[in-house]
């Protein structure tokens, strides 16, 4: 058996797919440990799924002037310190990277430390994280053809889509949330932080939107409002991340790690 360090962060979208693809990493791994930042969404996703958790300093890029970017190079050479010690400790053959600016420091310390790393990248067009650390991958492994012929090292595995989603019915939902049968189900999402800017014209066109849908607005951890519509149709839930998923296509990506078993 082997031991594996997963990384990613900073999104929920960074993270769930490593829960996905853990009942096909056991088989081949027996110690299987997560690093992630220090205040990140990642600590609660992967603690509640009962793997050992520990964290390096991070910082991300904000895409403006701004003073606080000064800070990164700074935080990212104390991140990849951190990062070298963890896997001193650990003694990883393998580290797979969900991307994310949260992965930059284990990624570069797995670099220096000679120990295989193995991305995904789940958009079209590569993620800036991804970008800069490809050159440390083995492999990057990607959803679209398009997007692993533009990486020397990209391979096309899938996207990773959980299987319990084919086998919920849609008057499971229906029935779930009390939606009307005869109407059509709009889903609204900004991802797992959510979107100010979509959360608002949302809210403000959801009068006239539900003449003609069911909508599920998924706001974001944190953006709950106390937003009413007059006839209170407007109900919001808080609802935690499930504990355990699969994934199709995930039996590919179990078949990437095979090469670094020891």
């Amino acid at each position: 058996m082997a031991t594996i360090i997963l990384t990613g962060g900073g999104t929920a979208g960074h993270v769930t797919p490593h829960l996905a693809i853990l009942p096909y990493l056991k088989k081949d791994f027996d110690k299987i440990y997560y690093i992630g930042s220090e205040n990140g969404i990642e600590k609660e996703i992967v603690e509640r799924a009962g793997i050992k958790f520990y964290s390096t300093p991070c910082v991300k890029l904000i895409r403006k002037f701004t003073l606080k970017n000064l800070r990164i190079p700074f935080t990212l050479i104390n991140g990849v310190r951190k990062a070298e010690k963890l896997i001193d400790l650990l003694k990883p053959d393998v580290i797979f990277s969900k991307g994310g600016y949260v992965a930059l420091p284990t990624v570069i310390a797995a670099s220096k430390k000679r120990v295989p790393v193995i991305a995904h990248e789940s958009d079209l067009t590569v993620g800036l994280s991804n970008r800069i650390t490809a050159k440390y991958c083995k492999k990057v492994l990607t959803s679209f053809p398009d997007t692993a012929n533009t990486l020397k090292n990209g391979e096309f595995v899938g996207a990773p889509i959980r299987r319990s989603l084919f086998a919920v019915k849609k008057s499971d939902a229906v029935n779930y949330f009390n939606f009307k049968k005869e109407k059509p189900i709009l889903l609204v999402t900004g991802g797992s932080s959510g979107a100010k800017f979509i959360n608002e014209v949302l809210r403000n066109s959801l009068e006239y939107l539900l003449k003609t849908f069911n909508v599920i607005h998924i706001c974001g951890k944190g953006n709950l409002s106390d937003f009413l519509l007059p006839n209170g149709i407007y109900e919001q839930r808080g609802i935690r991340f499930p504990r355990r998923r699969h994934m199709r296509n995930a039996r590919r990506v179990e078949h990437a790690f095979r090469t670094f078993k020891p």
